[in-house]
């Protein structure tokens, strides 16, 4: 494949992912896109590089982004020169995605500094307003810290609004997807997470909280100190429970509260790291969320498919070599139809 993109259509694309993109700029993304087979692949590629740099939220330091992006081309290289673990026949892509990446070097100071005055600083403050909202895209994570010191990493295609409580005195998110919380305790402003079905206090804690929309359990899962979790205020009464580090707990429907103990902890947090990590995961389960990462369309041409377990760990590779590992795990046929894959079974499965 030929790293053959302007850097302004590499700014474009840099635009794209900070969610700065006019309608039509996006139009022009398009058209580019539309212009070659192999263009769709590259900008995937490109997003990579970006993405493992950690450059969701560009600073204005262009020297401190081109260091991480050195380092993403760095480990990239080791990645690749490793054996796959879990599957046979991953092949090699080394060589696209430091050219890509080379090409986000290249976009250079201007652009950056330009960005850090439409994205302000890592460091975000609350202050500015009596809200603001953070977005991410499909396969999109947004790392960033709240003025209190609260770091918070965004999950693909989640969305965070950040509230301040009256004369400052609480702290509080609306989430919509999942998201990574690394909250600095104050016990007089407490600090919470609500979704549609939940309401999440710190108590002094590390945790996760996820509940997309349309998604009929909402997931928090403890790494540290503990959390009370609870039904939304328009929920039942008393479904309440404090969970504490390596716990998860969940409600169901909005009514049902449930919660397990010893969870591995680590499988749940892997995507705050760019890993997605799946054990006996039922593939109707595992399959949103591989869309969101990979911008796909997953169908099941038999819905009993859906129970089938999947085992598995994805770490960046590009959607058609993920395509291949999940078809290959399970012994099913992956048909594609531009971005939708339809997931069949085929004539032997391991």
């Amino acid at each position: 494949m030929s790293a053959d993109i302007d850097p302004e259509t590499a700014e474009l694309f840099a635009r794209r992912w900070q969610g700065l993109t006019t309608a039509e700029e996006e139009g022009r993304l398009e058209v580019w896109l539309s212009g070659a087979p192999e263009r769709r692949d590259l900008a995937r590629l490109l997003h990579e590089a970006w993405r493992i740099a950690g450059s969701t939220v560009i600073e204005g330091d262009s020297s401190a982004f081109q260091a991480r992006m050195r380092g993403a081309i760095t480990a990239l290289r080791a990645r690749e020169d490793r054996p796959r673990v879990f599957f046979p026949g991953s092949g090699s892509r080394r060589w696209p995605i430091v050219l890509a990446a080379m090409v986000v070097l290249a976009i250079g100071a201007g652009y950056l500094t330009w960005a850090a005055r439409s994205r302000s600083e890592e460091t975000l403050a609350t202050t500015e307003a009596p809200a603001r909202e953070y977005r991410t895209r499909t396969g999109e994570r947004l790392s960033f810290a709240l003025s209190d010191g609260t770091r918070i990493v965004l999950a693909p295609a989640s969305r965070l609004l950040v509230r301040r409580g009256p004369s400052d005195r609480a702290r509080e998110v609306s989430l919509e997807g999942e998201a990574f919380f690394d909250v600095r305790h104050d016990a007089n402003r407490p600090f919470v997470v609500r979704t549609t079905t939940t309401m999440t206090e710190d108590l002094g804690t590390v945790f996760v909280v996820r509940e997309y929309p349309g998604d009929t359990i909402a997931r928090v899962i403890v790494k540290e100190g503990r959390v009370a979790l609870r039904a939304a205020a328009d929920g039942p009464a008393g479904l309440r429970a404090e969970l504490e580090a390596g716990q998860l707990g969940e409600i169901a429907h909005g009514t049902t509260l449930r919660h397990a103990d010893r969870v591995d902890v680590d499988r749940f947090f892997a995507w705050a790291e760019g890993r997605l990590v799946f054990e006996d995961t039922p593939l109707r389960d595992a399959l949103p969320q591989l869309a969101r990462w990979y911008g796909l369309e997953f169908r099941l041409a038999d819905s009993s498919l859906g129970d089938w377990p999947l085992t598995a760990t994805f770490h960046s590779e590009p959607s058609r070599q993920v395509v291949q590992m999940l078809s290959a795990s399970l012994g099913l046929r992956a048909e594609w139809r531009d971005h939708v894959v339809v997931l069949a079974r085929s004539s032997r499965r391991p």
